[in-house]
């Protein structure tokens, strides 16, 4: 975690899309919290989307996510962890379907929480005070500890950089 000091009691959502084997999107979401002092998973979750058309697909994860957000409480920041720029251009259709996914999620969700920050791995790396390799271990650790899957590392990751960010 970073040298800032994190005002305790902040809730955080870190959300993370992948796209599947079967090239349809999901959305893994981590919900954080630090009341006790000390950062814990709260839930974590996928959203994955159906077989239907492209339009179809990311309007469901939309009103997922949207129902979703709604559904947690009192959630003060949510950190959307985007792709990374890649080494080089490419025409591949999974990561262009990846950000018309995270756009759709990320139009959703602020509809529901006002406080939504959009980074790469290495962003949320800073806003840890560490780097993306840093952020994902101690995402990683957290998840462990509280037995959760590490499919949710980048989601997890996000969300703990939503902690150290603070409430606005």
């Amino acid at each position: 975690m970073s040298d800032k000091s994190t005002v305790t009691g902040v809730r955080a959502m870190g959300l993370a899309v992948t796209i599947l084997t079967n090239r349809r999107p999901a959305l893994r979401v981590v919900l954080v919290d630090d009341a006790s002092g000390t950062p814990s998973i709260v839930d974590c979750s996928d959203i994955p989307a159906s077989a239907e058309s492209l339009a179809a697909q990311l309007h469901t994860l939309a009103r997922a996510i949207d129902s979703r957000a709604r559904g947690a409480g009192q959630v003060d920041r949510v950190v959307v962890r985007r792709a990374d720029n890649p080494p080089r251009a490419s025409n591949n259709e999974g990561p262009k379907l990846r950000l018309l996914a995270e756009g759709a999620v990320i139009a959703a969700i602020r509809d529901v929480v006002p406080v939504v920050d959009v980074g790469t791995g290495r962003d949320i790396g800073r806003w840890c005070g560490s780097n993306k390799e840093g952020a994902d271990t101690a995402a990683s650790n957290l998840l462990s500890a509280a037995g959760r899957d590490a499919m949710y590392v980048e989601a997890a990751a996000g969300a703990i950089a939503g902690l150290a960010l603070g409430v606005p």
